[in-house]
C-alpha cells in the first residue's frame, strides 16, 4: 500500500485586508474626519467647527494656503480660549491643486501663536497626524495644526 503525501497549503489572506484607493489630501483629510467621529468646517464652516470645539465636540478646521485671512480670523476667535481643535492647513495649494502665491503667510501665523504644528510630507502622514493630534488637542486643550 503506497501512502500519499499530502501537503497544507494554507489560504493565503491579506495581511490587512480593506479598500485599496489612491487619495489626495484632502480627501483624505474629509475621509478621516469622518470617520474619527468629528466635523470638519472649511472656509466660512470653520467658525461653526471653533463652536462645536468650545462646547466640547470633536472638531477640525480646513485652511488653505491662499487664505491668510481665514487663518488670521480664526486666530482672533481663538484667542484666550482652551480649545481642543484641529487645523489642516494646506499650504501652497489651491483645492483644485493648483500652487498659490506662497501660502506661507497662515503658517507664520499660527507659529507666532504657539500651536504645535505636524509636518506631513505624505497622504499617509497626514492621515496618521490627523488621529494624533486630536489626541494631543483633547489632552492639552491647544489647537493643532497639521501642515
Amino acid at each position: 500500500m503506497k501512502l500519499k503525501r499530502t501537503s497544507h497549503k494554507s489560504k493565503k489572506t491579506p495581511v490587512k485586508p480593506g479598500i485599496r484607493r489612491v487619495l489626495d489630501g484632502v480627501t483624505a483629510v474629509q475621509t478621516v474626519e469622518t470617520s474619527a467621529g468629528g466635523y470638519l468646517g472649511a472656509g466660512q464652516q470653520a467658525f461653526t467647527a471653533i463652536g462645536k470645539a468650545v462646547s466640547g465636540q470633536r472638531a477640525a478646521i480646513l485652511i488653505e494656503g491662499n487664505d491668510a485671512h481665514l487663518a488670521n480670523r480664526v486666530l482672533e476667535a481663538l484667542s484666550d480660549k482652551k480649545v481642543s481643535l484641529v487645523i489642516h492647513f494646506i499650504a501652497g495649494t489651491t483645492r483644485s491643486g493648483h500652487p498659490a502665491q506662497t501660502g506661507y503667510e497662515a503658517l507664520n501665523l499660527f507659529s507666532a501663536a504657539g500651536y504645535l504644528q505636524l509636518v506631513a510630507g505624505t497622504v499617509q502622514e497626514v492621515i496618521d497626524f490627523s488621529l494624533i493630534a486630536h489626541r494631543v488637542a483633547e489632552l492639552s486643550l491647544l489647537p493643532v495644526v497639521i501642515v
